[in-house]
């Protein structure tokens, strides 16, 4: 009758959905994923603003003959087919059972159609994953082909380098902004602050499990150095106040070095001082809690 087949059809639909709605949850979050670990996460205002260039039909006709977009319109047809004999393959090997659908009862069907809708989509959503991983590098290697310069712009360019002051110093200014934003990223993973106080701040991270010796890992001096300060504060890094030794490492030490030996013994009073200071925490926040 009626009512059962639009009830059934409508049991379908459900179980259809519910088959297929966490595959696209998954799609869509790795879509999201790929595309920010390929360009990170952008906005642009710029791209929402209406531009009657953009409804050009010439433009548009030309755009689909360039070469870019036929290698797109290659890759989305061989997806296509891809996944048309993915389906042909389910329903293929199902073929036996669907000839005896009309003599399962109603609940027999749903869950067949139910099972062969997830078998479907289950290896759909596989193999679109292993092409979307494939694309993926394709595109990247495509991106870094067409911003890689030929011999005659890399001889270009350094003569320009050569000959304009500016533009090294422009260089050397980006190099030193790049190496101090490295910097103060390390500076929340660090064991101990020391301090001029106000002068100097250094920061040090000891892993005995990965080198012999504290590293230094950041330091500077006035705004740095009150910077530095600022975010081992913000992440509960201990500031140690001894001037001789902070002046010493800033003199002595690079970032990413180990300190040297003649300041092992200072370097270690200070570090016995900061694992006691935490080892009495830990104790205090033990009973406060009554551990």
């Amino acid at each position: 009758t009626t009512p059962l087949v639009m009830k059934a059809a409508g049991e379908l639909f459900n179980v259809f959905i519910r088959a297929i709605s966490p595959l696209l949850a998954v799609a869509l979050t790795l879509g999201v994923l790929v595309n920010v670990a390929q360009t990170g996460f952008l906005w642009s205002p710029e791209a929402l603003t209406p531009n009657l260039a953009k409804l050009n039909p010439l433009a548009g006709i030309g755009r689909l003959f360039q070469p870019r977009s036929l290698v797109e319109l290659v890759k989305s047809f061989y997806k296509i087919m891809i996944i048309g004999w993915i389906a042909y393959g389910v329903i293929n090997g199902a073929y036996p059972q669907l000839m005896t659908l009309s003599q399962m009862d109603l609940g027999q069907g749903i869950g067949f159609i139910g099972e062969l809708v997830m078998k479907m989509a289950l290896r759909v959503a596989a193999t679109m994953l292993v092409l979307a991983a494939g694309d993926y590098f394709f595109q990247r290697w495509q991106f870094e082909k067409s911003i890689r310069m030929t011999k005659q712009e890399v001889k270009q360019e350094s003569k320009q380098m050569e000959t304009d002051p500016q533009i090294k110093q422009r260089i050397r200014q980006r190099q030193r902004e790049a190496s101090r934003k490295r910097m103060m990223q390390d500076v929340p993973l660090s064991s101990v602050i020391i301090t001029n106080p106000t002068h100097f701040a250094i920061a040090l991270k000891y892993d005995p499990e990965r080198s012999h010796a504290p590293i230094l890992v950041a330091k500077g001096a006035d705004l740095i150095a009150l910077r530095i300060r600022e975010i081992g504060k913000e992440n509960d890094v201990p500031l140690v106040e001894n001037p001789p030794l902070a002046r010493a490492l800033f003199k002595q030490v690079e970032i990413g070095q180990e300190i040297p030996g003649e300041l092992y013994e200072s370097v270690a009073e200070v570090l016995a001082y900061v694992f006691r200071l935490n080892e009495e925490r830990k104790q205090r926040m033990a009973t406060a809690y009554g551990l």
